[in-house]
């Protein structure tokens, strides 16, 4: 029986461990980044975002670092939300899977915004492309937008659970805000603090080791009407207006480096790794119960 009793102790470490492993704290993530991204960490708390994230299962989050997050001074919480919903995917993408993007080839991806069941057209869906240069940028994918927010770096991974991204500005659909945003203040030496970016800092270790992202596999959920996107991991919501026909969205990009009007979406592999630890932890469990019952 006291072998029965340990075994059944150890059973029970191993799921909480498993639980605690993929489980995302987004505030105390970024709080180890305080002078890069402190700004961004308060107004994921004030606007209510970070509970959000919280709750996710894999997710990517396209951080600003404090200069670049200026430009959303002094707006209504309500429009930072919003701003900031898209700034949440609710996939994996780290820079190795971004990096495997065809040159000048679009794919649209799904963020948060989308699941308020509010948005209109495709205010809840991102364009990402690499451009000709390599160089890999973000916008939303309503009709007439540019690809203007610059890949910067990683600051953190968690394969497949959470990925933390380094962009350069942020990604303002149309209809989120009521008025012209304020430009950021001008730096020191009396350059406009957008126009040079610090770098990402290092990666933190990961608890698992980094592994390429699969580029196709198995959804958890279909996604909504229009655009192919990324699949949400774990949470569907009520499916807004997706983009139809001709509100259907061509990137816009700033240079000549314009991607090709296609959309090609690699699937979510986040939801492999939760399902197949939840799937281990209960074969163990009815092992346990054979046992007690000789």
């Amino acid at each position: 029986m006291a072998n029965k009793a340990s075994f059944l102790l150890l059973i029970a470490l191993f799921l909480a461990f498993s639980t605690s492993s993929i489980a995302i704290n987004i505030t105390r993530i970024l709080d180890q980044y305080p002078d890069t991204y402190g700004s961004f960490n308060a107004l994921l708390t004030a606007s209510k975002l970070n509970q959000a994230i919280n709750k996710r299962e894999t997710v990517t989050i396209l951080a600003l670092d404090n200069d670049s997050i200026d430009t959303l001074s002094g707006r209504p919480i309500e429009e930072v939300r919003k701003i900031l919903s898209n700034h949440v995917i609710l996939d994996y993408f780290d820079v190795i899977k971004l990096k495997s993007l065809k040159t000048k080839k679009s794919i649209t991806i799904t963020t948060l915004y989308q699941t308020t069941g509010v948005a209109e057209y495709s205010q809840g869906f991102l364009n990402v492309s690499m451009l000709g240069s390599g160089e890999i940028v973000f916008g939303s994918a309503m009709k007439g937008s540019p690809l203007n927010a610059k890949l910067l770096g990683s600051v953190m991974n968690r394969p497949y659970n959470i990925s933390v991204l380094h962009i350069s500005e942020p990604i303002i659909a149309m209809g989120f805000v009521n008025g012209p945003l304020a430009a950021p203040p001008p730096s020191t030496n009396g350059t406009n603090s957008t126009a040079k970016h610090a770098p990402a800092p290092p990666p933190m270790e990961s608890d698992e080791p980094t592994a390429d992202a699969p580029v196709e596999g198995p959804t958890d959920a279909p996604a909504a009407e229009g655009p192919e996107a990324s699949t949400p991991a774990d949470a569907p919501a009520p499916a807004a207006d997706a983009p139809k026909g001709d509100e259907a969205d061509a990137p816009k990009a700033a240079d000549d480096d314009t991607p090709e009007d296609s959309s090609e979406t690699p699937a979510s592999g986040g939801s492999m790794n939760v399902v197949g630890s939840r799937i281990g932890g209960m074969v163990i469990m009815g092992f346990a119960v054979n046992l007690l019952g000789f």
